[in-house]
């Protein structure tokens, strides 16, 4: 069966979404900031959500068009998570991995440095 946004199951939707955000040639930088607001307004509810992926992407034509793409690919996969919450979950974890807040440490930077400001924080 082919999907379209219309017609995809919310966790084949939130699935197909999910993969790519990994794909740099669909998301540039440029989305980090949309992604991140888009990730801080989510349901908890999984067709809530697919609602929400859906809005947003139709603003964005070349990323409804990716999403698309990816959906008419694939049939119902069973590998998301179960739970409304665990939906909202993974997919602010994988905006968080692929387009990692400005204002939050890099992983790749000194690990005593951010020792330090965990300590500070929880010294507050």
């Amino acid at each position: 069966m082919t999907f379209t946004p219309e017609t995809a199951p919310p966790e084949v939707l939130i699935e197909a979404f999910v993969e790519l955000l990994s794909d740099k040639f669909v998301f540039s930088p440029d989305y980090a900031s949309a992604l991140h607001k888009l990730s801080d307004s989510l349901s908890n509810d999984a067709n809530a959500i697919a609602q929400q992926i859906k809005t947003w992407c139709q603003e964005r034509p070349e990323i409804i068009e990716a999403l698309e793409d990816n959906l008419s690919h694939r049939g119902q996969s069973g590998s998301i998570p179960s739970s409304d919450k665990q939906y909202k979950e993974l997919l602010q974890n994988s905006i968080r991995q692929s387009f990692p807040s400005p204002s939050s440490p890099q992983s790749s930077s000194n690990p005593s440095t951010q020792q330090s400001r965990s300590n500070l924080s929880t010294h507050d």
